[in-house]
């Protein structure tokens, strides 16, 4: 008797059975050796439920006997009434309750549905009575089991004897009783005592367990649906390979820059780290996206940054590295940067293709923004086949300061679940808060690196910097680019960056540029390839053009840039230090460069504007883009050091005093 586990393209159980088992294989060298047993039984009895006439009644598989009124219920929870305990105990040689749990729980929670807490605490009506049928009707119980032993038996012989109606269960669903003593809710803080008397072994094989299944399962029905062929998981690009590339590529920046310190620190650094997880803060513009490169060359790697525009960029300079057919991108809008970028030499089914095993996590490098990967730590339904696959990888977590409080404390939880679970951090940032380390430390304790190449440029002297009471200076900027230099002007709002570029545009500068998030996709591609152009890194020592950059914060990561100066409105100081390091990006690497200019190179415009409905606002977003007490403590910080000449300095004591 035929059994269909999929009404698309007539798919049997046998069938989709084999194809999870297939993928099994693929992942074989990357699956922890505590459920190197267990996965295998629960690939086998993931889908037994299906055997169901009420499944099959809802998969049109009309010729389907026995042809009986059966309620269709979730056919995962009732595939653990098809294998006989006693003798799964012996195949496990188990004497521990918890393994068995462990692995009808990653079978029965293979998909997640709303009522599940219903059915697991014995109140589901409609679950009680389709057991309770079951139960009372010993024909139906013999020919569906007939069916799988039938269906089964040519494929999965080594399985067969574990298959058997669990009577004692089935008896005790139908007259309520709960089934945790069966299984182990994953999510609801409502289940969250019994989860809590499980040990982090135990509570790492099911996540370790969970993960791969549904991984497998999500991936196997993908290919069998789309009928094509693919393997879960890419071949890894060899280790010598990459950092060959990446040397080469290190060494000719280096004769680029004309230094030879850009050449060395990365490997110097690393060695002896690799297999370390460690917390990399250095100045912008160092090479710290190099130096990610190395640490995980050789491995699976997610590579994470907080906005999709950084993404974009890294995704370019990872392609170069590992090789496009070993990269891929995760975010919200990565399908249509990724048919822009496969349009000309793909046909639009394979670019869909690149997306659909990106989102199965099939590539051997990620790029991402975090909201792909960090919210798996709040412990959704189906969170462990993110988890499972950090447990092998490497994670690279790119411009932390760059997320609020809230989310900062997601990807910690993050990275102290991953190393307990097996899998490395890099964890890389210009400006490191306080707070993140120290919660870091905590969690991860011993198995931590701490690098901190700040050390290495405490003689370097990039920035004299100036503040001003006033909006910013378009005459200003003017005369500072005619004098044959390369000027950035960054606004916090893309009104402002408009503004500022009209009245420019109104001044005869002929190198003026726009970039801010409301261009087109095409259009930003375009545009930040003609500025890598024009504002190469580094500035040829005989340009004398005068060039002029009006952007919001999209020019703040991953942009290689390299200005003379810099006029920004007042921000927060750690996106201050990003804007900071498109200034003389030529120099970052030197570790002894003092900047010997008369005038500051970067001006920094605070100040009230009663024109503004927020009268207290400092700039332009009006404390809507920033919070306004956190610019006022920016200020005060910045008067510490910077020009004493301005009318603020009033309200800045007054702030700091509050």
């Amino acid at each position: 008797m035929k059994i269909l586990a999929k009404s698309k393209n007539n798919i049997t159980l046998a069938e989709h059975t084999q194809g999870l088992m297939e993928q099994l294989g693929v992942l074989q060298n990357y699956i922890s050796e505590d459920i190197s047993m267990l996965l295998p039984l629960a690939i086998f009895a993931h889908d037994l439920g299906k055997v169901s006439p009420g499944f099959q009644t809802e998969v049109r598989n009309w010729d389907y006997k026995p042809n009986v009124p059966f309620p269709n219920i979730p056919h995962s929870l009732f595939s653990i009434f098809w294998l006989d305990e006693e003798r799964l105990r012996e195949k496990l040689s188990v004497k521990e309750d918890e393994d068995l749990k462990i692995l009808f729980s990653a079978i029965a929670f293979h998909h997640w549905r709303d009522n599940f807490q219903e059915i697991l605490l014995g109140q589901d009506g409609k679950f009680k009575r389709a057991i309770k049928s079951i139960c009372e009707n010993e024909n139906l119980q013999q020919e569906l089991f007939g069916n799988l032993k039938a269906h089964l038996n040519n494929q999965f012989q080594a399985f067969i004897e574990l298959l058997n109606f669990n009577k004692v269960l089935a008896q005790r669903v139908a007259e309520g009783v709960p089934l945790l003593d069966v299984l182990l809710p994953p999510y609801y803080a409502y289940f969250l005592p019994q989860r809590c008397e499980l040990s982090w072994e135990k509570k790492r094989k099911w996540i370790l367990l969970a993960g791969n299944l549904i991984r497998i399962d999500h991936f196997a029905s993908y290919l069998q649906e789309e009928d094509t062929h693919e393997e879960i998981e890419k071949q890894i690009p060899k280790k010598d390979t990459v950092k060959r590339k990446i040397i080469e590529g290190i060494k000719n920046k280096a004769k680029e820059l004309s230094c030879s310190e850009i050449s060395s620190w990365q490997l110097e650094t690393l060695k002896g780290q690799e297999e370390k997880n460690i917390i990399l803060v250095a100045p912008t513009g160092i090479g710290k996206t190099e130096f990610a490169f190395l640490w995980a060359a050789g491995k699976k790697m997610f590579f994470t940054l907080p906005v999709r525009a950084a993404v974009n960029a890294i995704y370019e300079r990872t392609k170069e590295a590992f090789g496009k057919e070993n990269v891929s991108l995760l975010h919200s809008d990565a399908d249509i940067y990724l048919l822009s970028q496969y349009q000309k030499e793909a046909t639009l089914e394979e670019s869909l293709k690149v997306l659909d095993l990106a989102k199965h996590l099939a590539y051997p490098v990620l790029v991402s923004t975090g909201d792909q990967i960090f919210p798996a730590a709040l412990k959704y339904p189906s969170y462990e086949k993110i988890y499972a696959t950090l447990a092998y990888s490497c994670l690279v977590i790119d411009e932390v300061q760059a997320y609020d409080p809230r989310a900062c404390a997601v990807i910690v939880k993050m990275i102290e679940d991953i190393v307990q679970l097996g899998g490395k951090f890099l964890l890389m940032t210009a400006t490191l808060p306080k707070f993140i380390k120290e919660e870091i430390e905590k969690r991860v304790n011993q198995k931590l690196v701490l690098l901190d190449k700040y050390n290495d440029c405490e003689q370097a002297v990039r920035h004299k910097i100036e503040l001003r009471n006033k909006d910013i200076e378009i005459d200003k900027i003017i005369n500072t680019a005619k004098q044959g230099k390369r000027v950035l002007v960054i606004t916090n709002t893309i009104k402002k960056a408009k503004e500022v570029y009209a009245e420019l545009n109104n001044k005869g500068i002929a190198k003026l540029f726009l970039l801010h998030a409301q261009f087109t996709l095409e259009d930003r591609k375009q545009k930040e390839r003609e500025l890598e152009e024009e504002f190469s890194n580094p500035k040829p020592n005989d340009e004398r053009e005068p060039k002029v950059l009006v952007a919001t914060q999209v020019v703040e990561a991953s942009l290689d840039i390299d200005a003379d100066y810099l006029f920004t409105e007042i921000a927060p100081i750690d996106a201050l230090v990003q804007r900071m390091g498109r200034v003389l990006r030529r120099h970052a690497h030197k570790k002894d460069f003092k900047y010997k200019g008369e005038e500051a190179n970067i001006i920094i415009f605070a100040c009230r504007n009663e024109n503004r409905k927020n009268k207290n606002a400092l700039e332009s977003g009006e404390g809507e883009v920033y919070d306004n007490m956190l610019l006022y403590w920016t200020l005060g910080v910045f008067w510490e050091f910077a020009n004493k000449e301005i009318g603020l300095a009033k309200e800045i004591e007054q702030t700091k005093e509050k």
